[in-house]
């Protein structure tokens, strides 16, 4: 079974929907947000390479962000109860299984990515939830 990174994104946007505008900018929450965004973003980029080249780009550029962004989840998961430390041990929860899709570079993983108007995900193949492009 592999992990959802999209079920992480979303627990940090939770997080950030509670926090006033001007708490936003620089908070946890955006901080996870940003590492999902990151590895989301890498992942489109090697979309388009065969399985052993995305393999090697993700084992390259994709296995340290995760590592540095469960570093950090582990950091502020014993924080008082807030929506980033829940996010965070919700993250730390699902370890095994988010970092499994770092295994290979065979498995591609499609999500729509939500446009403002949609949250609707569109889920093919595995359910990693990593976003590559796809054409609305």
């Amino acid at each position: 079974m592999v992990g959802c990174w999209a079920h992480v994104r979303r627990k940090f946007d939770e997080a950030l929907k509670v926090l006033s505008a001007n708490g936003r900018e620089g908070s946890l929450a955006v901080v996870g947000k940003r590492y999902c965004d990151r590895l989301f973003e890498l992942e489109r980029e090697f979309a388009e390479l065969p399985p052993e080249k995305r393999h090697e780009k993700r084992l390259e550029t994709s296995k340290p962000l995760a590592k540095e962004f469960f570093a950090w989840a582990n950091s502020i998961s014993t924080m008082p109860k807030s929506g980033a430390s829940i996010a965070a041990r919700y993250a730390l929860s699902q370890r095994k299984y988010l970092e499994r899709y770092l295994d290979d570079g065979g498995s591609r993983y499609r999500i729509t990515v939500p446009s403002v108007q949609s949250s609707r995900l569109s889920l093919t193949e595995k359910t990693l939830c990593l976003p590559i492009p796809h054409a609305e």
